[in-house]
């Protein structure tokens, strides 16, 4: 979130104490709003309406950047466990079906799936997105 953080400060003049307490408050009215579904963890949306909370209306151009910023900078960072893949191969010799259930968007997991090198072994990526509920709600466990 630093990257980001930098892109509004240099833009905007809008320090990090302020941007966190404007990020806090946009995701906590984001979550409020629509509740427990995929959309509710989307950074584009919290970025937009922070925006809006401070008076900038919503910046298109920039909620969009940020987001972008915010996953190239997510993916860079992150690291796939030890032994994940290897484990990943025993289960696929076994027979055994794999999912992934998900509460982010499906355009953000598989980017996620596709990154890590991942998107062979899973037969299907369920999403609250799709099913309509974060889980635990048994229906992303029911498609």
């Amino acid at each position: 979130m630093d990257v980001v953080r930098n892109k509004i400060s240099n833009r905007l003049g809008i320090g990090k104490e302020n941007f966190d307490i404007a990020f806090k408050k946009a995701r906590k009215t984001i979550k409020a709003q629509l509740g427990d579904v995929a959309s509710s963890h989307s950074r584009l949306l919290y970025f937009q309406k922070m925006f809006e909370n401070i008076g900038l209306k919503s910046q298109a151009l920039l909620s969009l950047d940020l987001e972008q910023t915010y996953w190239r900078i997510f993916l860079k960072n992150a690291i796939l466990f030890d032994g994940v893949k290897d484990f990943l191969d025993d289960i696929r010799i076994l027979g055994i079906p794999m999912v992934i259930v998900t509460d982010l968007t499906a355009q953000i997991q598989f980017k996620k799936v596709i990154y890590f090198n991942l998107d062979n072994y899973f037969d299907f990526i369920v999403t609250s997105e799709e099913s309509g509920f974060d889980k635990p709600h048994p229906s992303s466990f029911e498609l």
